[in-house]
Parts: C-alpha cells; structure tokens; sequence
C-alpha cells in the first residue's frame, strides 16, 4: 500500500476492499503522517495491527517519518491531546519517534520486486542493491545515512519535462531508474512519494508509482490504489496501455474529499508473470 497521508478513511476503505490481516499480508510504503484528519490514528491503527500479526504487517519509513519532518509536523500536539489525566509522560513523544525512526527503509518480495518509499538515488544507483540491502542502523556510516535518505526521500523527475530548480531533493530519471533495475535484476521498483492521478502509475515499465490517500488535501482528485500481488513467478512479460501523456502531477480541482463520496472498486488485471492486481477507489 502507498503512502496514506494521514487519511484515515482511505486507509480503512483500502483495507476493507483488500482484505484485513491475517487474511491478506502488508506492506506500506511510509508516510503514515501527513495534513490528513487521522495521521495519529492511521500510525497507530497499524501499530496495532503488526503487534497483533507481526508477520503479516510490514511498515517502511517515508519521508514524512524522518525526524526532521515529524518536528515540523508538531506531532507532540497529536499526542499531547490524547494524554492521561495525570499528564504527559515526556518520553511518550521520544519513544514514538525512536519507533518511527527504526523502520526499516525498504523491502524485496521476492528476488525481482523491491520496494522504496522514495526510490534509487544517485548514492543508491552508483551502489547498487548489495549495499543497500546491508544498510545498517546500529553503527551508521555517512554512506548508510545517504543511502537511508535517498531510499525516503528520492523523486522521478521526467526527462521530457525537466525541471531546472535544485531543492537538494534526491531525483532520479525514467532511463536510470530502468538502468538500475537491470543492473541489478530486478524486474519491477515499487514506490510512493509522488501523486498520480489514477491512484498508480506504471512508467517507465520497471517503476510503479502508487498512493493510497485519495482526493488528498481535499483539493486534488486523485484516487487510491493498492496493489494485490499474487505468485512470486514474475518475469519480463507485462503488457498495458499506457497513454502517450504522462505525468507525475495532479490538477487541482474544485471538488473536495466529499464530493467524491460514493467509493467503487475498480480492478485492473496486467500479464506480469503470474498476475497482480490493482485495487483502486474513488
């Protein structure tokens, strides 16, 4: 599952659509905070649920994770609201960070699939996949904490439309990122961190874009997705259209979250290997 934003509702629809643990096994690209109404509740939620099924919840660290983001986030003011009547422990906060902090910062299913929050920076491309699977948390070095960073925070930035401003923000391209998927072997980059309008998109054919907040900040009209993989034998054979027009971005719309109030399911079946399939509302 994507990015959630704070969405609580998008999160329980997606789950309500999928399936709920231990029925269904998952995995969440990060980003559990965000200017959502439940950013508090939908982290928790899914605390509760891999406390309850440790291996069939598995939560990445976004960038919204990031302790840097959680400070400009005030998320002390998400907890203070919700203390006991004797008053906040000041270690509640310093532990919640400490937990979010310790995510990990990707995932592999299977031998061909992996899964980013971001995706592969420069750091990541030029190191490849070895090195980045032996990230470690205990004794970081300077290149474990770029790589971190970059596996968070990286962004695609098309090569037909090429953006000049430089905000030290980690981007990759469509070819490097194609490159780094068959450098390494991989057959399929999973990501969030960007809006699509359709919930995902999967350009170039190696990457696939997902978020699973819809219609976020009540001015976009983007759906949500979630993606259900079945069978691990995955190969090089995918066939989809794909519209000439591709973008990254999301028009603005006049519509809110609540004019967009009768939720459908929508599943789009693809030949990738076995199969998978996407789960997508609006």
């Amino acid at each position: 599952m994507g990015p959630i934003y704070g969405e609580g509702d998008s999160l329980i629809t997606l789950l309500s659509l999928v399936g709920m643990p231990p029925q269904r096994t998952y995995l969440f690209l990060g980003c559990y905070f965000g200017l959502g109404f439940a950013p508090l509740e939908s982290l928790l939620l899914l605390f509760c649920l891999k406390c309850l099924y440790p291996s069939k919840i598995y939560l990445l660290k976004g960038h919204l994770e990031e302790p840097a983001s959680i400070k400009v986030e005030q998320t002390q003011w998400l907890v203070a609201p919700r203390r006991h009547a004797r008053g906040i422990d000041p270690s509640v906060h310093g532990n919640f960070q400490r937990t979010v902090a310790q995510m990990p910062i990707g995932a592999m299913i299977g031998p061909k699939i992996l899964c980013l929050p971001g995706g592969p920076g420069p750091i990541i491309r030029e190191q490849g996949l070895a090195v980045l699977r032996n990230c470690t948390r205990s004794s970081m070095s300077q290149l474990d904490r770029s790589m971190c960073m970059e596996a968070a925070w990286a962004v695609m930035k098309l090569e037909s439309n090429p953006v000049a401003v430089n905000d030290g923000i980690p981007t990759f391209t469509e070819s490097q990122c194609s490159a780094f998927c068959k450098a390494n072997g991989l057959v399929l980059l999973v990501r969030g961190r960007q809006l699509v309008d359709e919930g995902f998109l999967n350009y170039p054919k190696e990457v696939l874009t997902i978020v699973s907040a819809v219609a976020y900040l009540d001015n976009f009209r983007n759906y949500a997705a979630a993606i259900t993989f079945q069978g691990l034998n995955v190969s090089l054979r995918f066939s989809s259209i794909i519209s000439s027009w591709v973008t990254l971005y999301v028009l603005i719309t006049t519509l809110s979250r609540t004019a967009i109030s009768s939720f459908k399911k929508k599943e789009e079946f693809f030949s990738f290997g076995e199969w998978f399939r996407y789960n997508v509302f609006a």
